[in-house]
């Protein structure tokens, strides 16, 4: 009886390991692929994120200069009101993210004006009991037109359109809040919408000497303003002021 040939085991391991290797390698060629590929399409979703952003930006600043344009008085403020916040932000140590996204949502904090009628709006000298509360609900126009939005930059606008006229002491519109219960970013943005109000001249109003202006933000510290963050504007006064200029002339 002829004897059989043992099965070469070493051969039969170096093969099985050889196709193994092959089959490895080609798994992690396709993965590297799909790595690349993967990696192209975040880049491309990346940019198109980008552009989204930028396009709500520039939506967001022509939007609120919509509103604007209907005062010649006013053509300015919108981009003083940014400028101020984004200088009370960095004192306060926000984040870069957070600091942009507070200056183009400032732009809408007067939205709700466009359903105010011109009459009330350019009404040289004090306004009726009627009249004044009419130009209260710009708050909320601006609240209604914005809260629904998904975005986080139109959400922070909603809220800082209804609550930039609160006060700290409680006696501010529309719903009377009083320290810590109006959002930090309304009591921000409504220190730097008062301040340009303020130094510019309007039709019921002459505009103020810079000196005046610090005169009442020290006598209205914990009264109409959050005083933490009039600290920071008697602080830093010279530097605001001075972006002020800056945004007044780069219009």
């Amino acid at each position: 009886m002829k004897r059989k040939k043992p099965i070469d085991v070493d051969g039969y391991k170096t093969q099985e390991f050889r196709e193994a290797a092959l089959d490895s390698q080609m798994l992690v060629m396709e993965i590297r692929a799909k790595q690349e590929e993967i990696e192209e399409i975040n880049k491309k979703l990346s940019t198109l994120n980008d552009e989204i952003e930028t396009t709500l930006r520039e939506t967001v600043k022509m939007l609120g200069e919509i509103g604007e344009s209907r005062s010649t008085e006013t053509k300015h403020h919108l981009g003083v009101v940014a400028a101020i916040s984004v200088i009370l932000a960095r004192k306060l140590g926000w984040s870069d993210e957070q600091i942009e996204e507070l200056e183009y949502a400032s732009y809408l904090h007067d939205l709700g004006k466009i359903g105010i009628p011109d009459a009330i709006l350019e009404k040289p000298g004090r306004l009726s009991d009627e009249e004044y509360r009419i130009m209260t609900t710009h708050t909320t126009i601006g609240w209604e037109l914005l809260k629904n939005s998904q975005r986080p930059l139109l959400r922070q606008a909603a809220v800082i359109a209804k609550y930039h006229h609160e006060r700290w002491d409680g006696r501010g519109y529309p719903e009377g809040l009083a320290g810590d219960e109006i959002p930090l970013v309304a009591r921000l943005v409504g220190i730097a919408d008062v301040i340009d109000a303020l130094c510019s001249r309007r039709c019921y109003k002459e505009a103020w000497p810079a000196v005046k202006v610090r005169a009442f933000f020290e006598e209205e510290r914990g009264r109409q303003f959050d005083p933490k963050l009039t600290d920071v504007v008697l602080e830093h006064f010279e530097e605001i002021m001075a972006a002020r200029d800056g945004a007044i002339a780069e219009r």
